[in-house]
Order: structure tokens, then C-alpha cells, then sequence
């Protein structure tokens, strides 16, 4: 990809990205944010750690970047800010994973410079932020950003880890310390997690059996660690007293199949429906094909060359899924909210595209691909634009922005009203209802009348942002960020 081309991509990536930017500058807290600001100002920091751990979920890990976030108030003061961090560290891990695989297939020379890891990485990040479950709760929920997309960045620097021990000797070393470092780090972010991530490495074992080849010790360590963890959790903190409390859940276990089988059928869903996804994987395979043509020397991919994974590691993946929302739906008596699929969603996605490129390998190695025709560049990167634009998520974000302008409106103006209420000394402040204000910046934005179907929209809560009116449930946690006793509502 020469200059011009390269400066014309990340133009249309920029274009790709800006819905979901200006998403970030229409955010606002929500739902349990407003109940962590409470309990992190009455409890302290590693009060409110404590009581997380001993009556919530035990997520160590989330709950200690929950407070750091609140300590410095930037869900309040900057709520755009976690959303931005969030994107470019998922980013910066994607490519740190691409680095990885790099490192890898250099070692073999089968990879040149010309092997562009920055475009690769932004888009892998677009696929991965269209094909959570639910993207509102996936980046734009202060809370559920914190508990999930951590852990799959989390996940994402542990297969980059794993990847770069390939190349190093199996004995135990210092590098090590990294892995386990990891792996108790994603346990502790949420209750999916700690299920999916020694599944996960007890199939990496079974890989190894696959193929012959005696596991590391590293990696049995790292599964030790895992479940070991994973058990402490579940019997000392409030994990199953809080799902049972709060989910209102008792689904007996033999109606569990059905849901089961259906999340799993919603999770392979949520990636298939995506072109950009099918791109990803055909590229791959064509790539792993290609390099495998010249193959100079044995390396850790060259057992792929001699037995074809596709197959045993497709049926992997849906064992993967199915034990891994088993064991949730267990624990959670049957519910399941649309969010906790978004990890599940993610790494399937991981594991896909990494199983398209090991299928590419063994075929390369079996029947020749360089006769393949090539498109030229520029015929490549249309195609990628037009893949990548091709997308319900990305009109979603579009029609996000527009409905979120008035939306962010009102709850701006919400703000300032309560903070002069608090700054008054008031114990309580008397605002319009949320639908009434809604009509009013609709109306004072045209004032001589809009087409019904543009105003049908404008009326319409934003897809991808958390629509969450405080005052209009009665929450004491949003009344009491601002000072308040109560809040009161009434007609325009």
C-alpha cells in the first residue's frame, strides 16, 4: 500500500470511526454509576472494594479500575474520557496481538515489513466493536465497559503473551510471571470470564495432545491458577447471593438446554451477521495459505501444516460457548443480560479468524495458491471501505448521533439545574419530565416545524447510548450525587 493509497485509508477509517467518536462526547453515567459514587464517597476506596467483593460479584479486578475512574471523577467530569481510553487501549492491544503473530513469522522470514500491522489492527478493532452483543453496554456504560471490555483486553495481551512464548524455551522463566499475572487479572474482572478463560486453556492443552506434543508446564500453571481462583471467588465472595437476589431468576436445570443452545446460536450471530467479519476471515485464510507455500524451516506453526484443526477447532469454539453460558446460566439461575455476551462475542471472533488462518496454512501446505489472481490495491481497498461501511451498526451510529444530540441536551441541562440546586443548599429540585423537555429542544431547534419522520426519529431513544432517566425512576443514588433528598418532576 504506497502513501497515497495508505492516507486515503486512514481517511475512510476516520470517516468509519467518527459516528462512534462523537458517541463518546454525547455519553452521560448511568444505572449503577451513580450507585458507585455513592458507595465509593461513603465507603472509601478500599471500603467499597471490600463490600463489591463480600455482597456484588467478587470482580476484584474491574472494581479496583471502577474506583480508580471515581477516585479521579472523570465518569462525572469527563464522561467521554473512559469511552476514548477504552478505544485506544483495545486498539493498542489488537495491535500489540498483531506485533506478536509478526514476531512469529519472522522468525521463519515468512513475513516481509511490507506487512502493514497498524491498518490490520484498526480493522480488526471495527469487527470487534461490531460484533458485541451490545455495543451501548460494550464502550458507552461507564459500569459494564469497565467489568467486560477489560477483560477482553486483558485477554487480548494474554494470547499476544502466549504467542511470543512460543518462541521461547519451555522451561519455567521470569516471562512467566506475566502469564499468571494475566490470567488472575482476567478472572477477576467478571463471572464470564472466570469460566471461559480455564476452558480455554484446558483447550489450549488439549491442542497440544492434538498434535502430540507434551504441554508446558507454564500452561498448566496458568490453568492451575485459573481454576483455583475461579473456586476462591465463587465460595467466598457474594457472587451466588447476588445473582440469585438480583436477576429474580430460578430456571430449573433441564430448561436451561433450550437457552443454552439459544445464546450460543445469538453469539455466532452477532459475528456472521457482519461481512466485515467474512472478510477478515477469507484474508487469512488466502494468507496463511500463501505463506505457507515457501516454508524455510520448522517452526511452531509447522505442525498445522500436517493435520487440519478446522474442523476439531470449530467444534472447539461451540463447546467452548456452550460450557461457558452453561456454567453462567447455572449460577445465575437462568438470566443472562445481553452485555455478558459481548466477551463471549469478541473472543469467538479471536478464535475464528485465528482458526481461518491455521486452515490457510494446511492447505497451503497441500495444494498450491500463488496462481490465485489478485485484485489490484485499489480495487482491495474499496472493497475493505465498502465491506467495513456495510454495516446495521454503523447506521445505528449515525441515527445515535442525531437522537443523542437532544438527548445529551436534556440531561445537560438536568445537570445544571441539580448542581444549582445542590450550590443553593436546596434538599430538592423540581424538573421537567424527560419527554417534555425532549419536545422542548425539539422545538426550539426548529422552530418552524420538521417532516414527522425526521421528528419520529429525534424522538427515538439512541440505540447505542444508555437511555437512563434518574429522576423519572426515583433512583436515590442519581438524587444523592447531587446532594439531593428527592427530585421532583412535573409537566411542561
Amino acid at each position: 500500500m504506497n502513501a497515497a493509497r495508505l492516507r486515503l485509508f486512514w481517511l475512510l477509517v476516520t470517516i468509519g470511526m467518527l459516528p462512534f467518536v462523537i458517541l463518546s462526547f454525547l455519553n452521560s453515567m448511568a444505572l449503577d454509576d451513580y450507585f458507585y459514587y455513592q458507595l465509593f464517597r461513603s465507603s472509601g476506596f478500599f471500603g467499597a472494594q471490600r463490600y463489591l467483593y463480600d455482597h456484588w460479584a467478587g470482580r476484584y479486578t474491574s472494581t479496583f479500575l471502577l474506583g480508580c475512574f471515581i477516585r479521579l471523577d472523570l465518569p462525572a467530569r469527563c464522561p467521554w474520557l473512559p469511552t476514548l481510553l477504552y478505544f485506544a487501549a483495545t486498539w493498542g492491544a489488537i495491535c500489540y496481538l498483531l506485533s506478536s503473530v509478526y514476531m512469529l513469522l519472522r522468525q521463519g522470514h515468512l513475513v516481509t515489513a511490507s506487512v502493514r500491522i497498524l491498518p490490520a489492527g484498526t480493522l480488526l478493532f471495527i469487527l470487534f466493536l461490531y460484533v458485541q452483543a451490545d455495543i451501548a453496554t460494550g464502550f458507552y456504560w461507564f459500569s459494564a465497559m469497565v467489568v467486560y471490555q477489560t477483560a477482553f483486553i486483558l485477554f487480548l495481551l494474554l494470547a499476544a503473551s502466549l504467542i511470543r512464548r512460543l518462541v521461547a524455551p519451555d522451561s519455567l522463566s521470569p516471562r512467566d510471571l506475566l502469564l499468571f499475572l494475566l490470567t488472575l487479572l482476567i478472572v477477576g474482572c467478571n463471572e464470564m470470564m472466570a469460566v471461559f478463560l480455564p476452558l480455554f486453556l484446558v483447550s489450549l492443552i488439549l491442542a497440544c495432545r492434538f498434535f502430540d506434543r507434551p504441554a508446558p508446564r507454564w500452561l498448566w500453571i496458568c490453568v492451575a491458577m485459573a481454576l483455583g481462583m475461579g473456586l476462591l471467588i465463587f465460595f467466598s465472595s457474594g457472587v451466588m447471593t447476588y445473582r440469585h437476589r438480583e436477576m429474580h431468576a430460578h430456571t430449573g436445570y433441564l430448561a436451561l438446554l433450550p437457552i443454552t443452545g439459544f445464546q450460543t446460536v445469538a453469539v455466532l450471530y452477532y459475528i456472521l451477521k457482519e461481512p466485515l467479519f467474512w472478510l477478515g476471515a477469507v484474508s487469512l485464510f488466502v494468507f496463511g495459505s500463501r505463506i505457507s507455500q515457501n516454508w524455510p524451516s520448522p517452526l511452531a506453526l509447522a505442525p498445522f501444516r500436517r493435520k487440519n484443526i478446522f474442523l476439531p477447532g470449530l467444534l472447539t469454539i461451540l463447546l467452548l460457548l456452550g460450557l461457558s453460558l452453561t456454567a453462567f446460566l447455572i449460577g445465575s439461575g437462568g438470566s443472562i443480560p445481553p452485555r455478558t455476551l459481548n466477551n463471549l462475542s469478541d473472543m469467538a471472533t479471536c478464535c475464528l479468524l485465528a482458526l481461518c488462518f491455521l486452515a490457510g496454512v494446511n492447505q497451503g501446505g497441500r495444494r498450491p495458491f500463488s496462481a490465485t489472481p489478485r485484485p489490484s490495491r485499489t480495487i482491495q481497498l474499496v472493497v475493505v471501505v465498502a465491506v467495513t461501511l456495510a454495516s446495521s451498526n454503523y447506521l445505528a451510529a449515525w441515527k445515535s448521533v442525531v437522537s443523542g444530540y437532544f438527548h445529551h441536551a436534556v440531561l445537560a441541562d438536568r445537570d445544571r439545574q441539580l448542581q444549582d440546586a445542590r450550590e443553593a443548599h436546596r434538599h430538592s429540585a423540581v424538573l421537567v419530565t424527560y419527554d417534555s423537555a425532549l419536545q422542548e429542544k425539539i422545538r426550539q431547534a426548529f422552530p418552524h416545524g420538521i417532516f414527522e419522520s425526521v421528528h419520529d426519529i429525534l424522538l427515538q431513544k439512541p440505540p447505542l447510548l444508555i437511555y437512563y432517566d434518574g429522576a423519572g425512576i426515583g433512583d436515590p443514588s442519581y438524587a444523592h450525587f447531587y446532594g439531593l433528598d428527592s427530585i421532583i418532576l412535573r409537566q411542561n
